[in-house]
């Protein structure tokens, strides 16, 4: 064995290494060694006990440290809410602006300053509660029949500008793929249109649009409208296609606490 052993590291050496080997005889250390299983068990009993004595303080310790976490996050939810007015949020969505509130601030504690990925779990809701107004309010003047569902949402166009017809003809097709088909087209930005062609003066077109001027240009639907084209904006550049990186934390603050005010005023416009 020393002969091999001397012939190995010879080896080793040719390849840059050297090793030293230390021989022991097994007589020196053997009175040491225990000689049963229960002088083994004697001797490893002091180093189990700690071992066991640390794994309980950690069990203890998890379970607190998750609940000290989970009231702080609350906490965090529900000031963000008290800023912007908000004393019952919408229950279909009050996971999901919990979940968005929480994630901005993981992000804004972290390295990783991506923070429009916070706004992420938002846009479903968005989406949704802009499809329910849309049902709420015009769904209930679709005509019934066929031929007059289809004029409905073809009224004449004649006598206003080119632009003006090429964006009702747009938006009047995303209406009837939302109410008629059950299409889910441009739900948000129809909404936006929508309540923008109700509030501004202009060629008073029939059919749909006549009803879109009606129901959206109620006094309700105006603080709804100012609201939705910041959300919508900042969504648009900052979110789904972004021009430019969300890294200030001020801003980005600033847009979940309205983005959460404008998801509780849909709601309430759903209801």
């Amino acid at each position: 064995k020393a002969t091999a052993a001397v012939e190995w590291c010879k080896t080793a050496s040719s390849k840059g290494k050297r090793w030293h080997y230390l021989y022991v005889s097994y007589h020196l250390f053997q009175q040491g060694a225990a000689i049963s299983i229960a002088e083994l068990a004697r001797a490893c009993e002091p180093s189990l006990k700690r071992l066991l004595d640390e794994w309980k303080s950690k069990q203890l310790a998890l379970p607190l440290e998750e609940a000290t976490a989970q009231s702080q996050a609350e906490a965090l939810f529900e000031r963000v809410l008290q800023e912007v007015g908000v004393i019952h949020p919408p229950a279909k969505a009050v996971d999901l602006m919990r979940q968005a509130v929480q994630l901005l601030d993981y992000i804004a504690r972290s390295e990783h300053r991506t923070l429009s990925a916070a706004f992420q779990p938002l846009l479903g809701p968005l989406d949704e509660y802009a499809l329910c107004i849309l049902e709420k309010q015009l769904r209930p003047a679709v005509p019934a029949d066929k031929e007059a569902s289809i004029a409905f949402f073809n009224p004449d166009l004649q006598g206003i500008s080119q632009r003006e017809q090429i964006l009702l003809e747009k938006h009047q097709r995303y209406l009837r793929d939302n109410l008629v088909f059950g299409r889910s087209i441009q739900r948000l930005g129809t909404l936006l249109f929508c309540l923008e062609y109700a509030q501004q003066e202009g060629t008073h077109v029939g059919g749909v649009w006549q009803e879109v001027r009606r129901r959206f240009s109620l006094p309700e639907f105006s603080g709804l409208y100012k609201i939705l084209q910041r959300v919508n904006e900042f969504r648009n550049t900052r979110v789904a296609h972004v021009e430019e990186p969300l890294t200030d934390e001020h801003e980005a603050w600033e847009a979940m606490r309205i983005w959460l005010s404008c998801l509780s005023m849909m709601a309430e416009h759903c209801q």
